[in-house]
């Protein structure tokens, strides 16, 4: 392939341009049929040309588009970049590659370019097609698309079974190529070692999590970790930048309304095409040369039907709240979930250490609690007992009391376990026993040789909200029980508790086996979730 055609430059005064050229690029001998047959990823080059500013390019054509990884989706398809033609498959695509020298090797160039396919068609209106955009072109050591910065860049212009209405009688088909530099800067790479324990850390979970991917692939689309800030004033041409309402404005919601008419979306990734001086429409690279600049932008994937532009659309860099580096977005973004992430485990472990469920296997609480009943336990607060007694309750770490008449479950004494093993049952290590309080540390108590309990002299039955025996014994448990109750006085130990049945008749409690250490306690019932009839908190 030939490169020809003539060289215009324009030194321009103002917003720092360096040089204005433009020159022809000529690919001879071009067979429409076979281009239009052409497979991805084949490809002609042009000539390497040399430009009066110094800069060396070269014009690279895709007659079946090309294959590379502009984004990447886990388990999925690669999406490519040209706004509502964003498909590759079956498309021409059209790039400008930089061919810097050995010397310039560390050096950027920052250019606005335009890409233009010259018309040939031989029927119907003759037009061209072309794609322009900025860039900071660079070797392909500091090749970085998010951050504006590649070896070459481009689009996918035209259906590829069209190609043969750009080629010409003689089959020559040409590239116009119009070039602004703003100009030379220098490159260095970015030191990944520095940003402490957060961003070490924060840069393996965005590993993982596009694992598979190569660290190419992870440059090109910012997957490294940046703290977010606002960059407005920082932006340039060709950089992929994320806008934001802000955190905590009250017009956020107008700010909102007003970005979605100009097509530019909140949480949307979208690339600088080119900038403009709000005053006097002057081409600038930099919003740091403007006070305001106006941004062309388009997203780089594809956006649903109802949200789709002519893109790019234009939108003033006052009319963004806030705006983010892709790699800041997904830094944030990061955050976000694992704070979720961790959040979600918090709550659970919480969950599962505060609160757990119980069936009930036994009648001796009926008919409180039934056998078969389903209760929530709350298991914190009984755990955070102190030993301090409080007069008519004992009281918690938390300021919540574990009163007189509270139902409690424990864990059994060591006098229950053998009660349990000599009726021929077996506990496991998770066993519980339900009662009710009744006496309170350092209170006088007495049991008589029916099951009667006098605390500090009082019934039990006055002191428990007149409960008495609320239940019909059954012959055989309530003699069993029976013949256990021994009588017995005594003053409760600091730390321990007097726990009861509602159903005294066959309830194997305090009667028998004599107080309970506090420690024993793991929780108290809160909710009876079944049967659903009896659905309902506890008293």
């Amino acid at each position: 392939m030939s490169a020809g055609g003539g060289r215009d430059t324009e030194v321009a005064a103002g917003k720092h341009v360096i040089a204005r050229q433009s020159h022809l690029v000529t690919f001879k001998g071009c067979d429409p049929t076979a281009l239009a047959a052409s497979q991805p990823a084949s490809f002609l080059s042009s000539e390497p040309f040399t430009l009066e500013d110094g800069t060396s390019w070269q014009v690279v054509l895709y007659p079946g588009g090309t294959q590379t990884d502009s984004l990447w989706v886990p388990g999925g398809k690669n999406n490519s970049f040209m706004g509502s033609t964003y498909s590759r498959r079956g498309r021409t695509a059209v790039y400008l590659r930089y061919l810097p020298e050995a010397t310039q090797e560390e050096e950027g160039v920052d250019c606005c370019f335009t890409l233009c396919i010259l018309g040939r068609q031989t029927s119907g209106p003759r037009f061209d097609v072309a794609f322009d955009c900025g860039m900071r072109f660079c070797g392909e050591n500091f090749a970085d698309s998010s951050s504006g910065m590649a070896n070459d860049w481009g689009a996918h212009v035209l259906p590829q079974e069209r190609i043969g209405d750009f080629v010409d009688e003689e089959g020559v088909l040409s590239v116009m190529v119009n070039i602004t530099n703003f100009g030379r800067v220098q490159l260095s790479q970015g030191d990944e070692s520095n940003g402490g324990l957060v961003k070490k850390v924060g840069s393996l979970l965005m590993l993982y999590a596009t694992a598979g991917a190569s660290d190419g692939f992870r440059r090109r689309n910012g997957i490294f970790w940046e703290w977010p800030e606002d960059v407005r004033k920082s932006l340039r041409c060709g950089q992929v930048f994320v806008p934001s309402l802000g955190i905590g404005r009250a017009d956020w919601r107008r700010r909102r309304d007003e970005l979605f008419l100009k097509g530019v979306y909140p949480g949307l990734e979208y690339r600088i095409m080119g900038m403009e001086d709000a005053e006097d429409g002057t081409m600038i690279f930099s919003a740091s040369s403007s006070k305001n600049p106006i941004l062309k932008v388009r997203p780089i994937y594809a956006v649903r039907k109802d949200l789709d532009r002519s893109w790019p659309v234009r939108v003033s860099m006052g009319e963004i709240p806030v705006a983010v580096t892709q790699a800041m977005y997904n830094t944030a973004t990061l955050i976000i979930v694992t704070m979720a992430s961790l959040g979600l485990l918090m709550s659970g472990l919480i969950a599962r250490e505060a609160i757990s469920l119980y069936k009930i296997p036994s009648r001796s609480m009926e008919p409180t609690i039934m056998a078969g009943d389903l209760l929530v336990v709350e298991k914190v607060k009984p755990l955070l007992l102190t030993a301090e007694d409080d007069g008519d309750q004992m009281t918690a770490r938390l300021g919540v009391p574990l009163k007189r008449n509270e139902i409690i479950l424990f864990s059994p004494p060591e006098e229950l376990e053998r009660i349990v093993r000599s009726n021929g049952g077996r506990l496991r290590g998770g066993d519980l026993f339900v009662k009710r309080v009744a006496g309170l540390p350092h209170e006088s108590f007495k049991v008589s040789g029916d099951g009667r309990v006098l605390l500090d002299g009082k019934s039990s039955e006055s002191l428990l909200a007149e409960r008495k025996n609320l239940c019909e014994p059954d012959k055989r448990t309530g003699e069993a029980t029976s013949s256990r109750i021994l009588p017995k006085e005594g003053v409760i130990p600091d730390k321990s508790l007097l726990v009861l049945g509602d159903c005294k008749a066959v309830s194997v409690d305090s009667r028998v086996w004599g107080p309970l250490d506090a420690s024993k306690v793991k929780g108290r019932p809160l909710l009876r979730l079944w049967p659903p009839e009896r659905f309902g908190m506890i008293e």
